[in-house]
């Protein structure tokens, strides 16, 4: 399965799903803070592909998404 790299165009709107975020590193994840993580986001990802997903694709996911996988990684 093959993956490609957005566009600038694409960026501002991602479709990222997921199954489509790899190799995830957060960063201030504060345990005070448990189940609202209202500071973590994250600081570092991977395509299933091993290509890094760009910072500004990153700044731009839905914050759900990135709960939703700061909940996997941590339990």
């Amino acid at each position: 399965m093959k993956y490609k790299l957005l566009k600038i165009e694409e960026m501002k709107n991602p479709k990222l799903k997921f199954e489509d975020i790899r190799n995830i590193v957060f960063a201030d994840v504060n345990t005070k803070d448990a189940n609202d993580f209202s500071d973590a986001h994250i600081e570092y990802a991977e395509y299933p592909d091993g290509t890094p997903i760009e910072d500004e694709v990153l700044q731009d996911l839905d914050s759900e998404l990135i709960y939703e996988l700061l909940i996997e990684n941590i339990y």
